[in-house]
């Protein structure tokens, strides 16, 4: 991908809860540089889906581990990343296309949301959950946190 793209970059729910966990110091360290030049590329999507499973996620006690950030620690991001990146909402449009593709492509449906939002937006996941192909649908996944990434490669 050139490095003037203009692709829309999906940072998906992992991604989001890696960049306050400070028990993942690198991932976190990586994470917050990558939402801080998507932001600044005026490249991010992010969906209803996206903010409430980051929530969840965050505030979530686990396992005798504290909650990665408190509610309001969590509402200020989710208030900054509403406000910096292009915002879709689960449509019923999606909903159908996720579950074809949950059934045609063996995904989890949430999972199947994420890729259905990125397809019918045209945009890239960035995700450490990546699935079995690099690509579903000419939908391109991307892990960030693998070895051989490159912010040049999603022209960042």
């Amino acid at each position: 991908m050139p490095s003037g793209s203009t692709e829309l970059l999906l940072a998906d729910s992992n991604v989001l809860v890696y960049a306050l966990d400070i028990a993942e110091q690198d991932k976190s360290r990586l994470a917050r540089e990558l939402l801080r030049r998507v932001e600044g590329a005026e490249r991010g999507l992010i969906t209803s889906q996206l903010v409430t499973e980051f929530y969840a996620a965050s505030v979530r006690v686990r396992g005798g581990r504290p909650a990665i950030c408190q509610p309001d620690e969590a509402a200020t991001w989710i208030d900054r990343w509403l406000t910096a990146f292009s915002f879709r909402q689960i449509t019923p449009t999606v909903i159908r296309e996720a579950v074809r593709g949950a059934a045609a492509y063996q995904m989890h449906i949430y999972d199947a949301q994420v890729w259905a939002s990125a397809k019918f937006a045209g945009a890239i996941i960035l995700t450490e959950d990546g699935q079995s192909r690099d690509f579903i649908e000419g939908v391109q996944y991307i892990n960030p946190f693998a070895d051989d990434f490159t912010f040049e490669s999603i022209g960042l």
